[in-house]
């Protein structure tokens, strides 16, 4: 009776994983959804670079000015995603924000130049900012980089 039901669980977390694409389409939904109205939107994909190999790249559009930027990295170069509460002002009941951090410094930026850092500026409630953190991480694990969610000390 135990085989049957471990066969059974196993075949139901098959169906109901997201594959890369799914995922993708998700996390833009989301970002796009909940993308702070004067602030940024966002745009990732998965491009197959001839030197590097799989990166993913996240476009990102200043909304009032127009502009477009992008952070580019390999999976396994990033080593946290957390939730902060870091660059709001209201440290102790804000909205919460993503923050991505690599390996010293390995994404690279429209401004030519490796950053070790960079976050999602997301306006939903937290409980929104934590499913697509969580959505991010499940990205980096489908594309070989097991990461474990990570909390903020100062957020609750």
């Amino acid at each position: 009776m135990k085989k049957i039901t471990l066969l059974l669980l196993l075949f139901v977390n098959i169906g109901i994983a997201q594959n890369r694409e799914e995922t993708i389409d998700w996390l833009n939904r989301n970002l796009s959804e909940y993308a702070a109205p004067s602030n940024e939107e966002y745009n990732i994909k998965i491009v197959n670079d001839p030197n590097y190999g799989e990166m993913i790249v996240i476009e990102v559009i200043f909304t009032p000015l127009n502009v477009k930027g992008f952070y580019s990295f390999k999976p396994n170069a990033i080593t946290r995603v957390t939730t902060t509460r870091k660059l709001r002002s209201d440290k102790i009941n804000g909205n919460l924000d993503i923050e991505v951090v690599s390996k010293e410094k390995r994404i690279w930026t429209d401004d030519e130049k490796f950053i070790d850092s960079f976050y999602f500026w997301i306006q939903a409630s937290n409980e929104n900012v934590e499913k697509i953190n969580k959505g991010f991480i499940h990205l980096l694990e489908l594309m070989g980089n097991k990461i474990e969610p990570e909390k903020d000390f100062f957020k609750n």
